[in-house]
């Protein structure tokens, strides 16, 4: 049955029938915005067993009541993107769900690798119910004010709860089925503090922002007047009759008749460079796509960074010109990216910027982030200071030492990897003593970064080719350097082909925990190349999985810990996930028994996973989002 309760006469009987009925609450809200701090509380609907219970969120005044009474009883609560239903009661009623379970991300999480990053509850109804919901009722509630609801509105709010508990029950055997009921519940439980961690937010300073544009500005504008200048002196301006047949040449855009027009009447060779400095943009992709083809003489398929990286590997003549676009690029995307715009992420309300974390936001299970990316900010340090703690208190940053390569070495036993860690080694330089074969002891800074460059390219499932590409060596070397590695760490060498074929034969690879991602379906090969090619993806990203996948796992006890063994209450409070790296806010007093408190839980959640090899995690306490 559906109750509908508007009076707080009502609220009572409500509470006490609630009360009565044993389960699962199901739980949603109406609301006026997606922006949960501008955003209004209209309904909130709570179903269990048979009965749903409609709240005018508008006229009731004890609202807290029914939110108290479903935090006490510590019931599951269902609920589809329950992270904004948590954000909303906690703007709106000051209030913290922490048992939270979600429709919508364990249905990622049992589709990975074949599936989608987001469903739709509409989706989840129609493919564990059988129901077609009309959700277009839902544009009725933007802009209500009155509090005054039709039967049809109440009807679409109470079906927005109503088929939870059964989507819940037949998610849970499939998870079961495939043996995830363990990261069921770390992705439940990580709801809560992922969404207090969105709703904490950070201060970006914009004064300091503002400064750091401006510099960025200037750079751009010197890489692009260095780009220009190598790129100009490589057109023959004889070639071209005039200026209108250089822009159309080029792809340059002439919008007007007027325009071309004008460019009909300029035929001299120093004018028409002139107008091409002028209206080439080397930020168009279209424009140096064309230029580069005529410099180099070949087709290009595209222009993005791995065609040119590709392209600057390949060709035989001088590639200083594609380094400078990359540079270019990256200074241009600074401004673009981080520059102004970037302000606006900043909430009129809070003062703070909210980014969302999306908890299975890649198919590994690694978060990532949205609105705006705070795991892509640039690691210069300028950015990173810009955002800073609250009066009164400081930014703790620890991250995980060398994660990923620990795990390989834990997972596949590698007695050279083990022992390293044991002795206190550090294993790029371990590695490059083996690659250049020499001692540890003699190993160069060069030496080094060339073997932390290996080091991870293997262990992301690189090819010989992809090392040879990426490296800008030959495929011989490659081999060679790959051969070496394995020579070196031959167990690991082992573990990977046989979990690479293991993967091929389950249709799955599965990290520590069991989170598993499934392999794409074999599409139909025009050539044994395509089949092979596709075939060493699946591997590559199945063995990534397996390692990356356990390390995000990993990090997510490690968010869970910190969470949920929090002595300090709201005086510390995490900010920021990017990776493998917590980021919080403690009050200034505590900070440095919180860093201890926060690198413990760390260690903790890592360590069990790595036997032998001891677990390391490290940061700062500052001012700032970058060590003082």
């Amino acid at each position: 049955m559906i109750f509908y309760i508007d009076s707080d006469d009502e609220v009572d009987v409500a509470i006490q029938s609630m009360l009565k009925c044993k389960g699962c609450f199901a739980v949603d809200t109406e609301t006026t915005s997606l922006d949960v701090f501008e955003a209004k509380l209209l309904l909130l609907q709570v179903g269990v067993e048979n009965n749903t219970y409609v709240f005018n969120a508008v006229k009731l005044s004890r609202l807290g009541e029914v939110v108290d009474t479903i935090i006490k009883t510590d019931r599951t609560c269902i609920a589809h993107n329950a992270k904004y239903d948590s954000k909303i009661i906690m703007a709106t009623l000051g209030k913290e769900i922490k048992n939270w379970y979600d429709t919508m991300y364990i249905e990622v999480m049992l589709n990975a690798g074949i599936g989608k990053k987001f469903y739709s509850l509409a989706h989840l109804v129609e493919k564990y119910c059988g129901v077609e919901l009309d959700k277009d009722v839902r544009m009725n509630f933007i802009e209500k004010v009155d509090g005054e609801f039709t039967q049809e509105e109440i009807l679409y709010a109470a079906n927005d709860v109503i088929y939870l508990p059964e989507i819940m029950k037949k998610q849970l055997v499939l998870s079961s089925e495939a043996k995830e009921l363990d990261i069921v519940d770390i992705e439940s439980r990580l709801i809560a503090p992922v969404a207090s961690m969105e709703f904490n937010g950070i201060t970006l300073d914009r004064k300091a922002w503002d400064g750091i544009l401006m510099e960025a500005k200037a750079l751009a504008n010197v890489n692009e007047k260095t780009l220009m200048d190598m790129l100009m002196p490589h057109l023959d301006f004889n070639g071209f009759y005039s200026a209108t047949h250089a822009c159309e040449f080029l792809n340059i855009p002439i919008k007007t008749k007027r325009e071309r027009t004008e460019l009909d009447t300029i035929q001299s060779k120093e004018m028409i460079e002139k107008v091409v400095r002028k209206l080439f943009s080397p930020t168009s992709n279209k424009q140096i796509k064309k230029l580069l083809e005529y410099i180099y003489g070949i087709e290009l398929g595209g222009v993005g960074k791995k065609a040119i990286n590709d392209l600057a590997h390949t060709t035989d003549v001088d590639t200083s010109i594609l380094e400078n676009l990359i540079e270019f690029r990256m200074a241009k995307k600074k401004v673009t990216t981080y520059g102004t715009k970037f302000l606006e992420h900043i909430n009129p309300i809070t003062g703070r910027v909210h980014a969302q974390f999306h908890n299975i936001g890649t198919d590994t299970g690694r978060f990532s982030s949205s609105k705006p990316n705070m795991q892509n900010i640039p690691r210069d340090e300028l950015y990173r200071q810009a955002f800073v703690a609250r009066p009164g208190y400081k930014i703790i940053g620890i991250d995980y030492s060398q994660q990923e390569y620990r795990l390989a070495g834990a997972l596949s036993g590698e007695i050279a990897i083990i022992n390293a860690y044991i002795e206190g080694l550090d294993m790029h330089t371990a590695t490059a003593s083996i690659l250049f074969g020499v001692s540890a002891k003699d190993v160069t800074k060069e030496q080094r970064n060339y073997g932390k460059t290996i080091n991870f390219a293997i262990i992301y499932g690189t090819s010989a080719w992809g090392l040879s590409n990426n490296m800008k060596i030959t495929m011989e070397k490659a081999e060679e350097t790959m051969e070496a590695f394995f020579a070196g760490y031959p167990r690991l060498a082992k573990f990977k082909d046989t979990v690479e074929e293991k993967i091929l034969d389950m249709g799955y690879s599965i990290t520590a925990l069991g989170r598993r991602r499934y392999n794409k379906v074999a599409p139909l090969f025009g050539t044994p190349k395509e089949r092979s090619a596709f075939y060493a993806r699946v591997k590559r990203e199945g063995f990534n999985h397996i390692i990356q996948g356990t390390a995000a796992d990993i990090t997510k006890l490690a968010m869970l810990n910190i969470a949920e063994n929090n002595p300090y209450d709201n005086e510390l409070r995490m900010l920021l996930q990017v990776h493998d790296e917590v980021i919080c806010e403690a009050r200034e007093d505590i900070a440095e028994e919180a860093y201890l408190y926060i690198q413990e839980q760390m260690i903790d959640a890592e360590q069990p996973f790595l036997g032998s090899i001891p677990a390391v995690a490290d940061g700062y306490i500052s001012d700032s989002w970058e060590k003082a």
